[in-house]
């Protein structure tokens, strides 16, 4: 398992899943919350368990529909993590790069390429470099771990970033992993072409997640 080679000795086998109690238990050992994104292992283990449970696997069927006339195209996964979503798009015949903040899970992410032979862009988004245009972004369980100025900048780079956007928004309780997000004030800025729609219902029928899919690309 690569996260084993990766981490070694400090391998914690008992993060392998998707549940936020490693999360809160880790945010508690760091200062602030950008000194937890970047330097927290969480987020590494967290992406595995999602990806094996299936959680976003709606939201990659809206994506294949919507890119089956593209022929693939360029996409980037941003907020990558362990960049399980981007390598999967890679595999999928996406022409894919992907983008970060400067962190233990970017790290993590250029190892891995790195080890299978896989020459793909990664742009970390401290330094300032441009990014080139995508036919599409794809950004998933990112927004609810900054505060609301900062979903608000990460939802204008994405939009300089492709022309098609596809965010999905996570209505968490607010605790030490998780902020609010506000969908309809996030997406109050998008005109034209725009979609949306509720996921993962709670015991009350309200949403726990949003799919937000927008941009000059996106058909009517």
């Amino acid at each position: 398992m690569e996260i084993a080679d990766f981490f070694g000795p400090d391998m914690r086998w008992d993060w392998c899943n998707s549940h936020d109690q490693k999360g809160h238990q880790e945010a508690s050992r760091y200062a602030t919350n950008d000194d937890f994104v970047r330097g927290t292992g969480v987020f590494i283990y967290q992406n595995l368990g999602l990806m094996v449970q299936g959680i976003h696997r709606p939201y990659i069927a809206h994506l294949l529909n919507m890119c089956r006339d593209r022929n693939g195209g360029t996409g980037i996964d941003v907020g990558a993590g362990g960049g399980q979503l981007g390598i999967a798009l890679h595999e999928l015949g996406f022409s894919v790069s992907f983008a970060d903040i400067q962190s233990l899970s970017l790290k993590y992410l250029s190892w891995r390429l790195h080890r299978r032979g896989l020459m793909l862009p990664i742009y970390n988004l401290d330094s300032g470099v441009p990014i080139p245009r995508h036919n599409l972004a794809v950004c998933f369980d990112v927004l609810e771990h900054l505060v609301e100025e900062e979903q608000i900048r990460l939802l204008a780079k994405l939009d300089e970033m492709a022309e098609i956007v596809m965010v999905n928004m996570i209505h968490a309780e607010i605790d030490a992993l998780h902020f609010g997000v506000d969908a309809d004030r996030l997406t109050s800025h998008i005109k034209g072409s725009f979609h949306r729609e509720s996921f993962y219902p709670d015991e009350n029928g309200n949403p726990r997640q949003t799919l937000v899919i927008y941009g000059e690309g996106l058909k009517e």
